[in-house]
């Protein structure tokens, strides 16, 4: 039973990052934004939380507020498992600066 709900549980913390991943590629940023903190309050024990969180970053990159993705991502580094990850979203903040949007940082949100 235990394992059942965990695959369930896993199973709408996939729903709801991809809703939240749809709403960037939309430019809803806000709402993108709701749903992957959905991921990270609700679904806290899954795998999608340092997805989720680069999400959250890149939402802020898109709305041009770096000074909060900077912020954001200084707040979450002890919270975060996967270092290298991390170390990617360090660069798309970075990227954002020196206004160099490239097809790597596009290919985060389409594929």
């Amino acid at each position: 039973m235990e394992e059942y709900i965990a695959s369930l549980r896993l199973k709408l913390a996939h729903k709801h990052y991809e809703s939240g991943r749809q709403y960037l590629k939309w430019r809803r940023t806000s709402s993108a934004r709701l749903y992957f903190e959905m991921v990270l309050t609700q679904f806290y024990d899954t795998p999608y939380t340092d997805e989720a969180r680069v999400g959250i970053i890149i939402s802020y990159i898109l709305d041009e507020d770096l000074d909060a993705a900077e912020a954001y991502h200084t707040s979450e580094l002890d919270k975060v498992t996967d270092k290298i990850l991390w170390e990617e979203a360090r660069d798309y903040i970075e990227r954002a600066k020196e206004n160099k949007f490239d097809l790597a940082f596009l290919k985060r949100l389409y594929r």
